[in-house]
Formats: structure tokens, sequence, C-alpha cells
């Protein structure tokens, strides 16, 4: 049973020893393949590796989550000296042995040297996902993290990247399975939450795909109905991703029209996906919190680039014909870099 609180002793292993608060990071940095290669449509310059190992520099964490990586070889042209990392089980299992990459996208978590740790896997998270076209069935993202102790706390940080097209309790025609998906996999975390020691801390991290803010949020009410809300981080009052970019509707509207024939044959208009939806989807869940430790967290705002590289391009259903939402609407996709999602951080202190 969880809830209880114990304090072990510094010599105990995994254990880092001092009274200085340890940071907590996670960025899902979008179909990040290695350098030379293309991962699922994204292609990435010099430029682009240097400015992402510079925004992990500067973030500075003691552990990072990442999501959507594709391979050893992209997360060692991004991270800074001084790491050790590992990758879910299914990205060690692919055709590369993830040194390099094999067309799909992976969570990671990495940890700086001089912390004790342990690296765990949560493999029961890569539930095989049926679409609704009757393709194959594939995993979807496992969970990988690290077990250490700070102070003598022991802390459990896992990666997580659950199913996507699901972000609230409405469920938009076409996105049955994802839902269904996304509630398994939730379901097996939480089972996953519950069979740990009762004096360890979960730190949950990375992009739920969920709106978990939302307070009548089903996921939320289910499955971490003990969790408060100063424990879902970071809050919304902190929450800028994208906010100062300027979008051109009017004209990546005309552009998807003009691309895309279907549009104007199935008397449908585009309806233009923006990184700032991601604003609100990626999270510190933490339970168990022992008495005395604080938290605080922070969204990065990150400066981008926006890039309509194939307007047009729609979502479809299984024949091929547009799938509008209920207003009649489709969504049209476009490209952001780095990504289109920013990095979130929290300090851990007493």
């Amino acid at each position: 049973m969880r809830g209880f609180h114990f304090v072990l002793p510094c010599l105990l292993v995994p254990t880092v020893c001092f009274a200085e608060p340890f940071t907590v990071a996670s960025w899902n940095i979008a179909n990040l393949g290695a350098p030379g290669s293309e991962l699922r449509g994204f292609d990435r310059d010099a430029n682009d590796y240097t400015r992402i190992r510079e925004i992990i520099s500067s973030i500075d964490a003691d552990v990072i989550a990442f999501q959507e990586i594709g391979s050893v070889a992209a997360l060692e042209a991004v991270l800074p000296d001084g790491y050790s990392f590992r990758f879910e089980t299914r990205c060690y299992e692919n055709a590369q042995k993830c040194a390099a990459d094999a067309d799909d996208i992976y969570n990671a978590i990495a940890i700086r040297d001089t912390f004790a740790h342990r690296f765990f896997q949560i493999d029961e998270l890569a539930v095989p996902h049926q679409n609704e076209c009757g393709a194959p069935a594939r995993p979807v993202r496992g969970g990988v993290g690290v077990d250490l102790s700070v102070d003598g706390r022991r802390y459990l940080v896992p990666s997580i990247h659950l199913k996507a097209t699901c972000k609230n309790n409405s469920v938009e025609p076409g996105t049955e399975d994802d839902c269904a998906t996304q509630r398994e996999q939730v379901r097996r975390l939480r089972a996953w939450m519950d069979a740990q020691d009762d004096e360890a801390t979960i730190i949950l991290a990375g992009d739920f795909n969920r709106q978990l803010l939302e307070g009548a949020d089903n996921i939320r009410a289910e499955f971490f109905p003990n969790v408060p809300q100063g424990h879902i981080l970071p809050g919304a009052e902190t929450r800028a991703c994208w906010s100062s970019f300027a979008f051109d509707f009017a004209r990546l509207g005309e552009e998807a029209m003009a691309n895309n024939p279907q549009f104007e044959a199935e008397g449908l208009r585009p309806w233009l996906y923006t990184p700032r939806s991601s604003a609100e989807i990626d999270f510190f869940v933490v339970e168990n919190l022992a008495e005395g430790v604080t938290l605080t967290a922070d969204q990065i705002e990150l400066t981008g680039d926006y890039v309509f590289r194939d307007p047009g391009a729609a979502l479809t259903r299984c024949d091929g014909s547009l799938q509008p939402f209920a207003d009649g609407k489709v969504l049209t996709f476009a490209e952001a870099y780095p990504s289109d999602h920013c990095p979130i951080v929290m300090t851990v202190s007493e």
C-alpha cells in the first residue's frame, strides 16, 4: 500500500547525499534522428543539433526524460558530456539495435554521472496498438526510468510518452482506437505505480498527450485521484510554449487548399495544427512526495521555426477521404523546429 513516507539512510545504494536541490527535465524533441538521416519527415542540419545541445546544456538538469528520439546516435548528437542514458527496450530490439534510426521513435532517460543510479524498464506500457484501418498491431512507446536517492529519499523517475490524439474527454470520430490504447497504457502505468515500495516518490516525466490540468479530465480523476493539483506540474500560469510566435493562418489555409484539391472537392476546410496545442500536455506527475519537500516547475519557451513543408497533408480515413471534425474542418499538418514541444523543468528541494 502506497502513501507512507520513510527516510532511507544515505548508505543505501543508489544514493547521493547532499542538501542541494536536484532538477528533473523532460523534452519531446519531435522526431530527432541521427545526423545525416531523416526521421518521419524531419531532417536537421548541423545548426539544429548545435542548437538543441545548447538548449539542453542551458537547462543543466540532473535527470532528463526524452521523448521521440530515433536512436542512440541521435541522442549522443545533442546530449552534453557527463550523462549516462538508457532507451526503452523496444529500441534495443529493433533492426538497428538502437544504434541507428529505424523509422520509429522512443523514450530515453539520462542522468548526471555524479549520481549513483539504477535504470529500469516499464515494458508493459508498450501496448500493442491496432488502428481502425486493420493494419498489423504494433507496440506503442514503453517506459524507461532511473532509480536514485537524494538526501536519503528514494525517487523513481520514468520517461513517459502516451498515445496521441486523445487530449481530453472528447473522443473524435476516427480516434477511438487511440483513446483505447492511451487508457490501457495509463491503466498499466497505474498498476506499476501501485506495485512500487511505499517509501519511493514517483516522478512521472514526459508527454502525456493529455490535458491533465483540467479538473474534469477523466484520466486524471480515475488514475491520479490522490495527486494534488500542485503535484501536476508545471501549472497553467507558467506555460508559454510558442505563445509569442505569429502564425499567418489565412496564408497557411490558402496554401493548404491550393495544394490539396480534396478540400474543395469534399467541401471541407483545413484546420491548421500549431505547436501551441503541445503547450498543455507535457507534465511531471509527482506521487508520494515526502513531507517538507517542495516542487517548483516551469515550461521554457523557445524561439523556433514553423515549417509548412507539405501544405495540404491532412488527416484521412482508411479509404483515403478526408477525416473532418464535427465542424467540417480537417486537421492539416506542419513541422516545428527544433520541436513542437518546449522543455519542462522541475526543482525538488527541502
